[in-house]
């Protein structure tokens, strides 16, 4: 009766223990930096907990469900590890816990998930050029549009107005060569 009385005493006593030991350390929270990243920016994750002496484990995580990733082997916490960034914006799922593998002996209890907000940057230029609808003479005052160069994208070429003809004197002719006017001489 004693022995039987000695044997509960100490599988009660080593019961808690044996418990203790089962949870070395436990996950209690996720910190993301950036809070709130643009598409393709890296995140920097800091996994919180608290540990007992002489542990070690493997943390994992997962973007969005996705497939598990080694994030750090942890014997202390809080465990900072960098992690590539989302490809689409729109409210995204880190998940992280713990596992046993070969050189980290320990499992942590719990896990942390938490969500983030990534923002998908507006390109500037992009999309299709829209032509434009020109004033019946966009060119500065002075000079027209040459004959035929509109382009569907908005392009035109402007060159100086054609002045009015003036008079030369007697054996001149007056002559325009598109961007000048003079009179030159006649030769007979």
């Amino acid at each position: 009766m004693i022995k039987r009385f000695i044997a509960l005493v100490a599988a009660a006593l080593l019961l808690p223990a044996g418990a203790a030991l089962a949870q070395n350390c436990t996950i209690t929270g996720l910190n993301i930096t950036p809070s709130n990243p643009s598409t393709g920016q890296k995140l920097s994750l800091t996994v919180n907990g608290t540990k007992k002496a002489n542990f070690t484990t493997q943390l994992l995580y997962s973007l969005d469900n996705g497939p598990a990733a080694p994030l750090a082997g942890a014997s202390s916490f809080p465990v900072v590890a960098e992690v590539p960034g989302f490809t689409t914006g729109g409210t995204h799922a880190i998940k992280v816990w713990s596992t046993n593998s070969s050189g980290h002996p320990d499992t942590c209890s719990g896990q942390a998930t938490t969500a983030v907000n990534v923002t998908q940057p507006i390109a500037v230029g992009a999309g299709p050029v829209m032509p434009v609808a020109l004033p019946m003479n966009p060119c500065p005052s002075g000079w027209d549009v040459v004959p035929g160069s509109k382009t569907p994208a908005g392009g035109y070429t402007c060159k100086p107005k054609q002045p009015a003809p003036f008079s030369c004197p007697p054996k001149h002719q007056y002559a325009f060569d598109g961007c000048k006017a003079s009179c030159q001489q006649m030769i007979y």
